[in-house]
């Protein structure tokens, strides 16, 4: 055989008369043959022959006399830039050809992990990859570890020249990319804790997620510190690592390039800070949205759902027992009611024991009308009008007798009236209505203890008080404001003139005068606090773990232009939102800007139920079984005696509207309909 091709490759002419491509081929198959019977001669009892040509590169000409062995991989090999030397990228390679398992974009992928991203790397792959099987059948592992020869600055030499420790240089190599790793993943989670958006605490983590390039950011924080966790798990395997904790300690010079990481929120704000343009100043909000905000986007509208905050008791004041901090003449104003919740709790000593100016700020249905309540009673025990109670100083004081609660609106006013009448009534105590719709004679407004009004009302009250003693603005000693907040609306004007004029007026008559404030929304407080004159003993702000029931807020902007198809679509959500409301059985209020809207919108659900076929099964009431339909039998001639005819209208859809324009008899009726469950929907003015 050796022979044969000696004598082939020697004289061309003897070879088989036949096609001269076929010759060519035949010429090169004999050079391959002649080239390859040394390492044939050498390798393994076990390997098969070969009969297959190899297939050249494509950067040697089909002339050449080049054969893939381990020098030429070795070769290739040096021309890449690493610390693991080019023995050990041949042995990986080496170990990627053999793995049966994979198949061609496998072990492309495996390839381009050994090599790297760097252009000699890409180089060597687009070379290696066409002749994978060939280095598999050609070569043996240990040629390439130990081997026939080893590769320095380029050139073939011998093995036993150079020494190299592959193992060590395995292991460093391991150690460098597990750091290089945990910094990358490090980077990742300083950037998001610092946009509040990526915590480990189990604490923040108490919802889901935020919007969805959020969502890729937290999952790019994942994949890293995967990827982190392999590169540590690789590294300790090799002993690269044996201490865990020594690893996560290194200083950040050790732990490679990257001034940012370890940084603290305040650095990186700094920094940020010097990177912005001369005279301009960047404001963080520590805040923000509250963990796990949602963000949904849908046809012509978005979505941001704010979840409830999580309420733990165990964190929240003591509750007090009123038969424990209360005598019997004050318990009798909070029959019903055995203890004060938290924050009634926390704001107990000051409203109850207390003269100074307050400003409570909590959530809606924290029990702010009770807070008031405290200081009422707290007032008229001070002032000697309840028999029996132990005033805080034991002597009567010189101060204006009534008290007088200033409500944003009417239908408020009214609703606090009922609310004081019948806790107030065992004591014996008077509450009257001052507003655009209740007048007082002379008479009344003498005879009455509480006095419940409007900012204006009350303001044209005290326009007229002047320095008479008996003037009825002279005569208030207790101040309580509803909804302070409208200090920033429209109407604010007038509630800062009213606080201004008594504010002159105790200075002028040096009679005391207390000031309580209420708020829901308050976010500088501190300002407010400062106007009303408020000391520090007597500012209270509770979060939102202060509510009873846990609130889910849901804000929804329209992104259409036109404004009918801008109405469509507010009606068509807001109907989602009511329909799913009412099949989970419950009621649900609607508040629009306007009077008017009141009814359009009561109209358009209508409307909406109708062609989903809702509107008879889950907005009417009549003929129903149960609280819904007695309560529709006892309401229906009030209703056909209404003079409003929108009031009937919607009546017959289970529907009703209420708003200051509406006549008070009719109001009143809307309000006893919704409480008894006679409607199910009721469209109001904010």
């Amino acid at each position: 055989m050796e022979a044969f091709l000696k004598g082939l490759c020697s004289n061309k002419k003897k070879a088989p008369v036949c096609d001269a491509k076929v010759q060519s081929a035949f010429v090169d198959l004999a050079v391959a043959l002649r080239d390859a019977l040394p390492i044939l001669k050498s390798s393994h009892a076990s390997r098969e022959s070969f009969n297959e040509a190899s297939s050249p590169l494509q950067d040697y000409p089909a002339s050449s006399t080049s054969l893939i062995n381990a020098s030429w991989l070795l070769k290739h090999c040096s021309t890449v830039s690493s610390a693991l030397g080019a023995n050990y990228l041949a042995e990986c390679i080496f170990d990627v050809a053999t793995n049966e398992s994979l198949d061609e974009a496998s072990q492309q992928a495996a390839l381009f992990d050994v090599l790297g991203s760097s252009d000699q790397a890409m180089a060597v792959l687009l070379e290696i990859m066409p002749v994978m099987r060939e280095i598999a059948r050609n070569m043996r592992r240990d040629e390439l570890v130990s081997g026939d020869a080893a590769v320095q600055n380029g050139n073939i030499i011998a093995s036993d020249s150079v020494y190299l420790d592959l193992e060590e240089e395995k292991r460093q190599f391991l150690l460098q990319e597990a750091r290089e790793a945990a910094q990358l993943a490090e980077l990742a989670r300083q950037e998001l804790e610092n946009a509040n958006l990526y915590s480990n605490s189990s604490e923040t983590l108490t919802h889901s997620v935020v919007r969805q390039s959020n969502r890729d950011a937290v999952k790019q924080v994942e994949r890293l510190e995967k990827k982190a966790a392999q590169a540590l798990a690789r590294a300790k395997e090799q002993g690269a690592i044996l201490d865990d904790e020594i690893f996560w300690k290194l200083d950040l010079q050790e732990r490679g390039p990257g001034g940012l990481m370890k940084k603290s929120t305040n650095d990186l704000e700094a920094l940020q800070d010097s990177l912005l343009a001369s005279g301009a100043k960047q404001y963080y909000n520590d805040k923000g949205l509250p963990f796990g905000t949602i963000f949904e986007k849908g046809s012509g509208y978005e979505k941001v759902i704010i979840p409830a905050a999580r309420r733990d008791e165990s964190k929240l004041p003591d509750r007090l027992k009123i038969r424990e901090v209360m005598d019997e003449a004050c318990q009798r104003a909070f029959d019903g009611t055995e203890t004060l919740n938290p924050m009634q709790s926390t704001v107990f000593d000051v409203a109850f024991w207390g003269r100074e100016n307050m400003l409570v700020c909590a959530p809606t249905g924290a029990g702010k009308t009770n807070v008031a309540m405290l200081t009422v009673v707290s007032h008229f025990r001070d002032v000697g009008l309840l028999p029996g109670a132990s005033a805080s100083n034991q002597t009567i004081m010189e101060t204006g007798r009534k008290v007088v609660y200033i409500a944003p609106m009417k239908a408020l006013a009214q609703e606090v009236v009922e609310k004081f009448s019948s806790k107030l009534k065992s004591l014996r105590l008077i509450v009257r209505e001052l507003t655009g719709d209740m007048q007082l004679t002379r008479a009344e407004a003498e005879s009455a203890n509480v006095i419940v009004t409007t900012p204006e009302k009350w303001d044209v009250v005290t326009r007229k008080s002047g320095t008479d003693e008996l003037s009825l603005g002279n005569q208030c000693g207790l101040l309580i404001i509803d909804e302070v907040h409208l200090l920033a609306d429209d109407r604010g004007a007038v509630i800062e003139s009213v606080v201004a004029r008594h504010h002159r007026l105790v200075e002028a008559r040096q009679r005391q005068l207390r000031i309580v404030a209420l708020s829901a929304t308050l976010p500088n407080y501190m300002d407010v606090a400062n106007f009303l004159q408020v000391p520090p003993r007597g500012i209270f702000f509770f979060g939102p773990e202060f509510r009873p029931v846990p609130l889910q807020q849901s804000m929804i902007g329209i992104s259409t232009k036109d404004r009918r198809q801008r109405d469509l679509k507010m009606n068509e959500i807001c109907y989602d939102i009511v329909i799913d409301s009412l099949r989970r059985g419950y009621q649900v209020m609607v508040f629009v800007h306007s009077r008017k809207g009141t009814g359009d919108t009561a109209r358009a659900l209508a409307d909406l139920a109708a062609a989903d076929g809702a509107l008879e099964s889950h907005f009417v009431t009549a003929g129903k079984d149960g609280v819904a339909g007695d309560a529709y039998s006892r309401y229906k001639d009030k209703v056909i005696k209404s003079r409003d005819r929108q009031v009937a209208i919607h009546f017959q859809n289970g529907m009703g509207i209420h708003h200051a324009g509406m006549l008070r008899g009719d109001r009143k009726l809307t309000e006893n309909m919704f409480s008894d469950g006679a409607i199910k929907v009721l469209c109001c003015t904010a």
